[in-house]
Order: structure tokens, then C-alpha cells, then sequence
């Protein structure tokens, strides 16, 4: 997994690539919270994400809460048939803000 950060006029948008499993979640985590340092508005790219596992799905989680902590927004856009079927499965749906 690869996360390519891009600067916005309304804010920060994280550009996630490949697995978001075990091996990447650490990262994600990381960068989630390091851009509310940052930024107001978080965007995370998922279009080119293939899989997410459960400690992915953590990671977004602590980064809304990281976000929600500082009033700040974390939107999740773009993400595939599979990601959004896990977040439907998985009722995170209707934790995070995915568009």
C-alpha cells in the first residue's frame, strides 16, 4: 500500500493505493491522524484500493474519530464495488462519511 498525499484548495487528499490489510494499516493510521494536524477537510481517495481488511477498516475508524475529535471533516470518496460492499457488510456505512 501506497498513500500519496495532495493538497486542495479545501483540503488534504490522501491517495490510498493497493491493500489496506495488516502489513498497511499502521500507515494509513499515521497519516489519517497526522493531516488533522494539518487540514479541516480530509479527503481519503480510495479508487485505487483492491482490498481492505478489518485493521484497515480500524484505521479509517480511528482516523474519523481523530477527525471528529478536532471538528474536522474525513470523507471517503471514490472507493470500489468490493470496499463498498465490505463497508455495507460491516455497518461502516454508517460511521464514515463515504461518498
Amino acid at each position: 500500500m501506497t498513500i500519496r498525499e495532495v493538497q486542495e484548495s479545501d483540503g488534504l487528499r490522501l491517495v490510498v493505493v493497493g491493500r489496506v490489510d495488516t502489513l498497511g494499516c499502521d500507515e494509513l493510521k499515521d497519516e489519517l491522524i497526522k493531516a488533522t494536524m494539518t487540514s479541516k477537510k480530509i479527503i481519503v481517495d480510495m479508487s485505487q484500493v483492491e482490498f481492505i481488511s478489518s485493521a484497515g477498516l480500524r484505521a479509517l475508524f480511528v482516523g474519523q474519530k481523530a477527525a471528529a475529535a478536532k471538528n474536522e471533516d474525513l470523507i471517503i470518496v471514490n472507493a470500489g464495488p468490493y470496499v463498498r460492499e465490505v463497508f455495507n457488510v460491516t455497518g461502516f456505512d454508517t460511521i464514515l462519511d463515504i461518498r
